[in-house]
């Protein structure tokens, strides 16, 4: 009889959409929970009001909200009957197995960023390396690179790849070859992105192009700043949606475009997936882990982001949103690349101009969520690895304890 291990799914905050899928979609012997209860439901709801997220920035100037967080969760207990605690990008601290999930993110990001890392290093060095923390997971190789690069390497062998997945959408693509619609998809209640998800490079590169190509649209999902919004109010061929929409709304978008626009400074790894998996082919940047989600001139295409190319090779521990204030994010919302805007004026041009290469790479993209390292078996698979691999050690100590009693 096989036994079904059960896994609660501890978010920071707010539960992502990926983990909702993990949820629905578990690896063999393994069923997880994530909490429903008032407080998950108060968050849900606070989630999306661009105020909430505002006055969180505001508190973290003065206190580290994730380890208050991790603080508050200490108070609590997991469900009756659970295996070990699965978190979301934040410290457990209270005296149980768990394991470590670093969603494209540097480690500091256990601490909301930079700013309060150089303070409680050796909180987090500490509680990563004790044995209650089984594993650590990230969803790109440079996670665990800089993972390596920042605490050392006796956490990287404790590490995990496992690329996210996204359920395969069950629709028959359809072309118009009397246009190209260009999308661009920021958080609709998250302040703050636009920038660092290359909004501003994106929109001067469609103000070139559609005085080159007058079929080619753009539809822009995201809060847009002021000065901005009033060029774009007189272009012809660009539509933005500033809020939150349905996603049934949202979906219809990504049917019907034909190039998924995101020059991140990041790696916003679900946008990708989620346009892959609408046989979209992606035109991003080659910071962090962008390469590894979008293989250049078979998924997408990319263009070399040299503002932060020297900060990723070093992978020095800093965040491009706020409320990290590094001066490469200072950098990046004082000023548009040029050098970016050319390149991705180059590279759309290859793809508005060559039907055959666009669809070719969005079929491609398609393939990888279906079947390829995005797709849920592929992801389940690696994950029950891993994690019967932190079930063993748990068991292999509990044994070491009991034959020396």
């Amino acid at each position: 009889m096989n036994t079904e291990h059960m896994v609660y799914v501890e978010p920071t905050w707010k539960l992502h959409s990926a983990y909702e899928s993990l949820i629905r979609h578990p690896p063999d012997g393994y069923r997880f929970e994530a909490e429903r209860g008032r407080e998950s439901a108060a968050i849900k709801a606070a989630g999306r009001f661009a105020l909430t997220h505002s006055l969180l920035y505001t508190l973290d100037r003065v206190v580290s909200v994730y380890l208050l967080k991790s603080c508050w969760n200490a108070l609590k207990r997991p469900p009756a009957g659970t295996k070990f605690t699965y978190s979301i990008g934040h410290l457990v601290l209270r005296n149980e197995p768990w394991v470590l999930d670093l969603p494209c993110e540097h480690v500091t990001n256990v601490l909301g960023g930079f700013r309060y890392f150089k303070r409680f290093r050796g909180l987090v060095n500490r509680v990563l390396t004790a044995h209650n923390c089984r594993k650590i997971i990230v969803s790109i190789d440079a996670g665990r690179k800089a993972l390596e690069a920042t605490l050392g390497p006796d956490l990287a062998e404790k590490t995990d790849v496992v690329y996210w997945a996204v359920p395969k959408k069950e629709f028959a693509k359809s072309f118009n070859d009397s246009k190209v619609k260009l999308l661009f998809v920021n958080s609709g209640n998250i302040p703050g992105q636009f920038h660092a998800k290359g909004g501003k490079e994106a929109l001067e590169a469609f103000f070139l192009l559609r005085q080159r190509y007058p079929y080619v649209e753009m539809v822009v999902r995201s809060d847009v700043p002021g000065p901005m919004r009033r060029r774009c109010e007189q272009i012809e061929g660009l539509r933005i949606i500033d809020k939150v929409v349905p996603w049934e709304e949202l979906e219809r978008e990504f049917m019907t475009a034909d190039i998924f626009l995101l020059p991140a400074h990041h790696t916003p790894m679900t946008a990708f997936l989620d346009a892959m998996s609408y046989e979209l082919p992606v035109v991003t940047t080659d910071a962090w882990g962008n390469p590894e989600i979008v293989e250049d001139g078979t998924t997408g295409l990319l263009v070399h982001d040299s503002g932060v190319a020297s900060h990723y090779e070093k992978m020095l521990p800093r965040c491009f949103v706020p409320p990290s204030g590094s001066p490469e994010y200072r950098d990046i919302v004082a000023s548009t690349n040029p050098q970016i805007v050319q390149e991705l004026v180059e590279k759309l041009s290859l793809l508005i101009e060559n039907a055959e290469l666009r669809r070719r790479l969005g079929r491609a993209g398609r393939e990888a969520v279906e079947n390829g390292r995005f797709s849920i078996q592929q992801r389940n698979s690696t994950l029950k690895r891993v994690l019967d691999e932190a079930i063993s050690l748990g068991e292999a100590k509990e044994y070491s304890a009991a034959t020396r009693s």
